[in-house]
């Protein structure tokens, strides 16, 4: 059984303390992920990413990752 790379795109923490997630896997699709909820977007184009990204930031704010190598 093939291990699919997942690359983390961004996360949005909400007002509330949660975070949505959204990940890319090498398949190209898009998993936007709260809790124990994933929505799967097959065919999501970068555009339509983004898109639904600005859709639901009103609703928190874009917390920076810590980079890997420090």
């Amino acid at each position: 059984m093939k291990v699919h790379e997942i690359e983390h795109l961004i996360r949005l923490r909400l007002k509330d303390g949660s975070a949505i997630d959204f990940r890319r896997t090498e398949n190209q699709e898009v998993h936007v992920c709260h809790g124990d909820h994933k929505v799967v977007l097959p065919r999501a184009s970068g555009q339509q990413t983004l898109d639904l990204f600005a859709l639901l930031e009103t609703f928190g704010e874009i917390e920076e990752e810590e980079d890997a190598t420090t």
